[in-house]
């Protein structure tokens, strides 16, 4: 079976067998049990359009004991290769190598009576395991090679020992398409002979594992396109000139079901056309018929008919016969166009994968899969760059039309929202959120809707107090990098109170002008006035019949401008002034006003008595009852009064100051007639913080009179001042070991507050594996610290100092994050202050890629360590960081002298040089020897991640930059 031959796609397996014809002899054979194992062989059924035995051919056969397994078979007697003879269906096999050839006395000695043979094609030097053997018939992304693609399999069983020839017999595993093309009126003989014609199919899985022992396929679930074989040379001459083309292909077995109908596809290209047949399109009395079994082939008859953009079929007929036969059968098939998506300056990830759909059909469009575009957010789909076409958000339908789309992926900046907070408003709504990108300019609005009671809008606050920044109603704000709150700010307003003389003469009290809520206090009638009648308060309305306030009164500023109206009240009083023994000088003028009238009392004016001052004014003679002092109000009664002048003795007054008190009040002043012996207070509720009271002086710094409290003073001929004096407490310095393990804290330290005190070191402290390392004031050590032997200044209370504790070593431990092979190094302990050196990778290697040293963090985020000193503070967990490699390779494409460049490794986005035709070269079959137009031309090499061809020799195609994955570069040769 000629090798080139081979298709390179699997769809789905059935069994193949293989029958093994064996000679045997009933009676013991006298001969050598040294001879060599003899084999003839044929293959079952004619295969593919190259069915016959090449002499280059490779088999594989196990000899066992019979009814051993394949995988127990003796070491050197598993899977030994024997190449066909001739280039004929039945032929005879060596060995590939003497090291292959098989012995009837092999296995043991005295040799096994009985032998069985496994015998299968194509070989494989590389099987492990012989009961799950890779198949894979879409080896490559180009025409599938029927031949290597077809795999055939035999057993010769219970041969016995030195039979003279064992004849195997290999069968077809796998199933075979053909599909036949004529022309039609629509696309004529001319149309097909000149261009060029493929097909494909497309719906069944491509790869699976063989058992050798029995002959059991089992399916994989890997569904690709297989590029059927042009065997259209199979064809009469007269046949291919008048528009025939016919095409095969190696397929695994499948049975009928519902998934094949829905999945299997026939797609052709003709020039920019593509065509495809869909299996469930045959009619339903024949879709049973739909399915590919094991050494059976199936022929499809089709026409194209590029009206319709349909594969119009001869006849419904579907035959299920040796390969050798076959029948057609009939269906149709609509053009499809291909539906991609492209990332769009996307810096990670891939597109989802492409589409074939048909015109009409609808698509729900995916999600972006794994593209990604640092610093922004996907958006949807667009059929354009630019974002200018027509948009597509993820889960949108999308109806296919009768052309190639190509979706670009469209990016959004990342966005943060602006929400505005009413912050105690009584009416309206806050203004819209604003959902902008970041850094972008925004105007903030005015206040809306948005009102509170007595207040006005003052613009917005980051913060509800108003404590952040502020910004007025209409101005730019840039959008942060997070989501932010605005609080409305609030001011109060100003609103006035009048008073109204309601009926009076004179003016009426100036109005008052203050903020909302305010408390003040209500004036009197002042100089207003109306005959026969008293003043008698102000009032919110004119008759009197809303809210009364007195003069003097409380009043809170309402949130509206308001009027009180004067109250007048008939009747009127004296007030009478009388000396009580003055001896000079005349009483006030008598006072008459209305009742409840506050007048202000005079002062004596002109009166005097000798060796007395004016002590005020009194409702009685002696003086008990009420009295009133000079300057101080007076209510007129409802009758008149006269008030005594009231006389005194001189008096002086003893004050009290703090002296830097820190808390309380100083006690009350002394004020008494001259060398009167008062008792002195103590400090009443006067401190100062880390100080007790010492008594009294009359110097400030202590230097006058001192006396104690509660002592007897008597009062001087002038006021005086007495100043309190201070004397300092003692406080403790307590010492905590703070989870010592041994030793005794220091003693604690007493003394005077402020007083600077040198803390001792640990002493006897200790703590297993830590070094002391100070004082601080809190047991975490978040409070103040202090080194031993510091200064310390004596606070205003005991405190606790508490041992603060240091490791003597630290932990760096490596983690190959991902490593594939080597040893990850050995944890390194490093004391307290030295360097720790991180060495490189060692023996660490991760495949397809490369060390880029050390960090904290496994994604190479964090410090990053290589080979390099540094002093650690803490243990540390550093990690392996890798760099993805990628490989260029290079295919030859059919090439038949020449050697292709070498792999090229690099990084994604490094600049890729594609070289030359360099030594390659590429003969046409069936051209004269010598002829140099026989070597096709070079045009360059395809590039398998973006199509394009490079190496043409033009500038702008001798590089491109490594993408994120492995590229092969195909040479691509002219046709002729």
């Amino acid at each position: 079976m000629s090798k080139s031959s081979r298709p390179g796609f699997v769809v789905l397996t059935t069994i193949l067998m293989l029958l093994v014809a064996l000679i045997s002899c009933d009676s013991k054979l006298n001969v050598s049990h040294t001879n060599e194992v003899r084999f003839t062989s044929e293959i079952g059924r004619k295969a593919t359009a190259d069915s016959e035995w090449q002499a280059d051919d490779e088999v594989g056969i196990y000899m066992v004991a019979h009814d051993a397994l394949a995988a127990s078979a003796a070491t050197g007697r598993a899977n030994q290769a024997y190449t066909a003879d001739t280039a004929f269906q039945t032929s005879g096999f060596t060995p590939a190598t003497a090291g292959d050839t098989l012995k009837w006395d092999d296995i043991s000695n005295p040799a096994i009576t009985h032998f069985d043979f496994i015998a299968y094609y194509p070989y494989d030097e590389n099987i492990s395991d012989p009961t799950t053997v890779a198949i894979d018939i879409n080896r490559s992304s180009s025409e599938q090679m029927t031949g290597t693609a077809d795999f055939l399999w035999g057993h010769a069983d219970n041969v016995q020992n030195n039979t003279s020839t064992v004849h195997l017999k290999l069968d077809h595993m796998l199933s075979r398409l053909i599909v036949n093309i004529s022309p039609s009126t629509t696309v004529d003989a001319d149309a097909i002979t000149g261009g060029v014609l493929s097909a494909m199919v497309e719906g069944t899985s491509t790869q699976g594992t063989f058992n050798l022992d029995t002959g059991a396929l089992s399916v994989t679930s890997s569904v690709e396109g297989i590029i059927m074989k042009n065997i259209s040379h199979t064809l009469s001459q007269a046949e291919q000139d008048a528009g025939k083309r016919r095409f095969e292909a190696v397929l695994i077995p499948v049975v009928h079901s519902d998934v094949l109908l829905d999945a299997l596809k026939l797609e052709f290209t003709l020039g920019s056309d593509t065509y495809t047949w869909a299996a469930n399109s045959v009619a339903t009395s024949d879709q049973g018929k739909i399915h590919f079994d094991k050494g059976k082939q199936h022929v499809y008859n089709m026409t194209l008919n590029t009206d319709a953009h349909e594969v119009a079929l001869a006849e419904i007929l579907i035959g299920i016969v040796d390969w050798d036969t076959g029948s057609g059968v009939n269906a149709a098939a609509t053009k499809a166009y291909l539906l991609t998506f492209e990332g769009n300056g996307a810096t990670g990830g891939n597109a989802p994968g492409r589409m074939y759909v048909h015109e009409g059909d609808v698509i729900t469009l995916p999600s972006p899969g794994t593209l990604e575009w640092s610093g922004h957010s996907f958006g949807g789909w667009d059929t354009l760059p630019t974002g200018t076409g027509t948009q597509y958000a993820i889960g949108n339908s999308f109806i296919m039309p009768a052309h190639d789309v190509m979706l670009h992926a469209i990016w959004l900046q990342n966005q943060y929202t602006v929400s505005f907070n009413g912050n105690g408003s009584t009416g309206g709504s806050v203004p819209t959120s604003i959902t902008d990108y970041v850094e972008t300019t925004v105007t903030l609005p005015g206040h809306g809707t948005l009102e509170k009671s007595g207040h006005s809008f003052g613009g917005w606050n980051t913060e509800l107090a108003g404590n952040g920044d502020s910004y007025a109603a209409g101005s730019s704000f840039e959008i942060p990098s997070q989501d932010v709150t605005l609080y409305a700010q609030w001011e109060k307003n100003e609103y006035t109170v009048s008073f109204h003389a309601n009926g009076a003469t004179g003016i009426a009290p100036t109005s008052i002008t203050d903020y909302v809520e305010t408390t003040v206090t209500l004036p009197g009638h002042g100089t207003l006035e109306k005959s026969g009648y008293s003043f008698g308060g102000w009032n919110t309305e004119l008759a009197g019949n809303g809210d009364s306030y007195a003069a003097g009164s409380s009043f809170e500023i309402p949130s509206q401008n308001v009027t009180l109206y004067a109250q007048w009240e008939k009747n009127q009083y004296t007030v009478s002034f009388n000396g009580n023994g003055s001896t000079g000088g005349s009483v006030p003028t008598s006072i008459t006003d209305y009742v409840e009238t506050t007048v202000t009392l005079p002062g004596h004016g002109t009166l005097e008595k000798s060796g007395y001052s004016f002590g005020g004014w009194n409702t009685e003679l002696a003086g008990n009852g009420d009295s009133y002092a000079a300057g101080s109000s007076f209510e007129i009664p409802s009758q008149d009064v006269t008030l005594y002048a009231q006389w005194e003795k001189n008096q002086y007054t003893v004050s009290f100051n703090g002296n830097g008190s820190t808390g309380g009040s100083a006690p009350t002043s002394i004020t008494d007639y001259v060398e009167t012996a008062v008792t002195l207070p103590d400090c009443g509720t006067l401190e100062k913080s880390g100080y007790s009271f010492g008594g009294w002086n009359t110097d400030l710094a202590g230097n006058g009179d001192s006396y104690a409290a509660g002592s007897s003073f008597e009062i001087p001929s002038q006021n005086v001042t007495l100043y309190a004096q201070w004397e300092k407490n003692q406080y403790t310095v307590s010492f905590n070991g703070n989870g010592s393990t041994g030793g005794s804290a220091p003693t604690s330290i007493t003394d005077y507050v402020e007083t600077a005190v040198t803390l001792p070191g640990h002493g006897t402290l200790e703590k297993s594996g830590y070094s002391f390392g100070g004082w601080n004031t809190e047991l975490a050590g978040n409070g103040d610290s202090y080194a031993a032997g510091s200064s310390f200044e004596i606070p205003s209370q005991n405190v606790t100092l508490y041992a603060q504790w240091e490791k003597n070593e630290y932990t760096i431990t490596f983690d190959g994050n991902g490593h594939t092979g080597g040893t990850v190094p050995e944890p390194i302990i490093v004391n307290r202050g030295d360097e720790a050196n991180v060495q490189g990778q060692g023996s660490l290697v991760k495949t397809n890629h490369v060390f880029a040293g050390w960090s904290t963090d496994p994604f190479g985020a964090g410090d990053s360590f290589w080979d390099s000193y540094f002093i650690p503070s803490d243990d540390m967990l550093l990690y392996a960081v890798w760099i993805r490699q990628y490989t260029v390779t290079f295919d030859g494409n059919g090439h038949t002298g020449g050697t292709v460049p070498a792999p090229i490794t690099a990084f994604e986005g490094d600049e890729i040089t594609v070289p030359g035709q360099g030594s390659l070269l590429r003969w046409e079959e069936g051209r004269d020897e010598g002829d140099p137009s026989g070597y096709r031309p070079f045009k360059g090499w395809i590039n398998s991640y973006d199509g394009l061809l490079y190496g043409t020799g033009e500038s702008d195609d001798e590089f491109f930059l490594m993408p994120p994955s492995d590229v092969i570069l195909t040479a691509d040769w002219v046709d002729f």
